[in-house]
This record gives C-alpha cells, structure tokens and sequence, in this order.
C-alpha cells in the first residue's frame, strides 16, 4: 500500500486492478480493509469496492483517533444510540448545566466552584476559533463571563471562564475533591449536555470504565455538542470529571489494539473526560493571544493542505492558499501550450515544485514561538503545533523527492 499511498498519490479507486491482485471474488461486492501505520499508531480504514481513497483521506483518520466531542469539530465518531431514561440529576443540578453557542460550533459547560472562584467550566477546544460565544442556562437566561477571566488547565482539555456577576450565578454543582476516593470502577455515570447541538440538554449514562492520573473513562456515549458536559458519578452525587472526546481503537480477534500484522475485526470507541482534582498548573489566557495562536496555527495548517493538493495534482485545492494561487496560475499560463508529458512541461513542473516548497519553507517556523499549553501539547491534529509541524516537514520532503524524481526522469531521457 505504500506504493500506492503516498502524498504524491491522488485518488486511487478500490478494485482489484488497482490493487494489482487477483480478484477474490467475481461479481460479488468486495471491501478493502487498510490496517496501517502513521506516527507510531496503528489506525484503519474500510473501503467499499468501487469506493475512492487518498492520502490526505488516511491521515485525517489517523489523527482523528481522539476527536473532540464540540459540535462543529471535523472527523467525530460516527453517532451512537445513546441510552437515556428518567432524568437522574436533580432540578438544582441541572440549573448548573449551561449550553455554549459560538459562531463556529456549540458545546456545554456547567457551573462550579474552583478554588473559591465561581466560574463555568468547559474545554479549552471549546474555546477554538470562536470569536464569540453565547453561555445560557437552560432555563434561558444569559451567563455573562469575562474574557479577560480564562484560565487554562496545564496538561488538561479545561478551561474556567470567570463570571461577570457571581452574585446571580446558577447553582453549582458539586465537584470530588479526590476521584479516587469519591469513585470507582464500575460507578453509574450520566452525562449531561447539548448532544449534536440540538439546544437541549440531553443525557447519557453508562459506568466508570476506567481511573488514570489526569483522565477518567466511562462508556456512556457523549457525542459532538457533549464537550465540557460533567460526567456525573451517580454514587458520591459529584462531578469526576469533564467530557472533551472519544478516540476509536481498532482491535484484533483477541480484542486487542491491532498491531501492523494482525488482522483487524472491529473497532471501539472509548469515551474520556479530564479530572479537575488533579490539575495543580493553570495559566491565564489573554483572549487576543489565544485569538492570534489559534490563527496562526489554522493559517499554518491551510498552507499544508494546499501543498498536499499540489503534491496530488489537485491545482484547484492548492490555490486555497494566496501565494501558491498565484504560482499555479503562472505555471498554467507556461504549460498551457506544452506537450503533455513533455520534457518541456516536466521543467515547468519542476519549477512549481521549487516555488512550492519554498512558500513551505518561507512559513516553516512560523509555529516555533511561545504557544500556551494547550497547543503544545494537544491531542488534537488539528490545533496541535507539534503535529502540525511534522506534517509540514513531511511534505518539504515529498516536495524534495518529487523533484529529485522529475530531475532524474529528464537526465534519463536525454
């Protein structure tokens, strides 16, 4: 398959042909199950016979392994029936739980007090690259908070958001003091939240599957629009931890993590929420910082994806980005009238490699300054500047090889 995928490839339809084997079954409707590597994890990917993959296809499903649960956010689990039943949290706890809007997605958070400070709690990628958010109760009524009274959790997906007027504040709910003291495995949960954005509080419920040092898992299914909703221990009537995503494991016929050679039957989906007891490093954050971080790392991020496009043959998705629009059109304009697959169009093409790989270059650093902690260490491709990076280096190196290959190709033809 790495003969096949790579990120020079474009799109590849499945069939036999294509994969350059022997049809296992004529005239009946096949599917191609891809068990592979990508930075140290094992991922998979199923494709219908028939069906189109990429290279950009894989990586997305790789580093979209542990998902933000926010509505809005790209490459989230597929939906799950969620068991609900009787509402199990009292009138007074559900008055805590508050439903985020922001102009780019919707989330939840809830209402408590930490360390003496009575504030909304939710995740840090709630935050995003929203520039403004809505908080309301579910009775309706509008919670103020400050933005200048964020403060992020070191190490964890959380975030506090000071109230304007703590004085009017809902009623908070109570949070454990030691998880490890006010829960156990096998605990009844619920959580409680906007589920896929409807605007309601909905819940979920399931159990305590599993305590770590900063992470509680559980299997009641949040899904987008749960992120920031507590998760709620039905035995110490406390709060253990915060829903931020779910990652999905593939797993061999023992129910193991599949591994590079073993054969893939299934695949779970785990839930995990963070504890707030066990954060002992917050920072404060300035919202036109976080607003200027969040920004560099999308614009970054754009400029990779336009590059890939390039490496794919895709001219229309790289001129996504300004200054690579403007050296397709002027490579279009020069290859126009050559032969194609001409010596003469491959110079041109190499051409564009060369001015492609330096506008990644130009912009390579552009992710190396101070970031906060939640960038830095994100689980989340998407926003995380270490897996941004990588990937951009990944693709100055692609960019090397094509050019090394089309220069070769043009020697060999003399």
């Amino acid at each position: 398959m790495s003969d096949l995928v790579h990120p020079l490839s474009g799109n590849i339809t499945v069939n036999a042909n294509t994969l350059q084997v022997d049809d296992p079954a004529p005239g009946m409707v096949k599917q191609l199950i891809v068990t592979y590597r990508y930075h140290g994890s094992i991922s998979v990917l199923t494709f219908k016979e028939g069906g189109v993959f990429y290279y950009l296809r894989f990586v997305r499903n790789a580093t979209a392994g542990k998902a933000p649960a926010a509505g809005g956010a790209a490459d989230t689990p597929a939906a799950v029936e969620a068991p609900t039943g009787p509402q199990i949290l009292t009138e007074e706890q559900m008055a805590g739980i508050v439903l985020i809007e922001g102009d780019k997605g919707v989330a939840t958070g809830f209402i408590a007090n930490v360390h003496d400070t009575v504030c909304v709690v939710t995740n840090l990628h709630v935050l995003g690259d929203n520039e403004k958010f809505t908080i309301r109760t579910l009775g309706g009524d509008v919670v103020g908070v400050s933005v200048q009274g964020i403060i992020g959790a070191v190490g964890a997906d959380i975030a506090l958001l000071r109230l304007t007027d703590p004085s009017t504040a809902p009623p908070t709910m109570g949070l454990a003091e030691n998880v490890l003291k006010s829960a156990k495995i096998g605990d009844e949960v619920v959580v409680v939240g906007n589920r896929l954005g409807g605007g309601v509080a909905t819940q979920t419920v399931g159990k305590i599957k599993g305590v770590g040092p900063s992470r509680v898992e559980v299997d009641a299914p949040f899904q987008p629009g749960n992120s920031g909703s507590p998760i709620f221990d039905r035995t110490s009537s406390q709060v253990v931890g915060v829903a931020a995503y779910a990652e999905t494991v593939p797993l061999d016929a023992l129910g193991n993590p599949a591994t590079s050679s073993s054969t893939v039957l299934k695949r779970e989906t785990r839930w995990f929420g963070y504890r707030l007891d066990s954060v002992t490093k917050w920072e404060s954050i300035d919202w036109p910082k976080w607003r200027s971080q969040i920004t560099q790392v999308e614009a970054y991020r754009a400029t990779s994806l336009a590059l890939l496009a390039l490496l794919q043959g895709n001219l229309v998705g790289a001129k996504e980005d300004s200054k690579l629009k403007r050296i397709v059109a002027q490579y279009q304009v020069a290859a126009a009238p050559l032969a194609r697959g001409s010596a003469a169009q491959a110079v041109q093409i190499r051409t564009l490699l060369a001015q492609a790989r330096t506008v990644g270059q130009e912009t390579a650093n552009d992710l190396s300054g101070s970031f906060y902690d939640y960038f830095r260490t994100s689980l989340y491709w998407e926003t995380s500047v270490p897996d941004q990076t990588k990937f951009r280096e990944m693709l100055l190196k692609a960019l090397t090889e094509a050019d090394g290959n089309l220069s070769a190709a043009l020697r060999g033809s003399k």
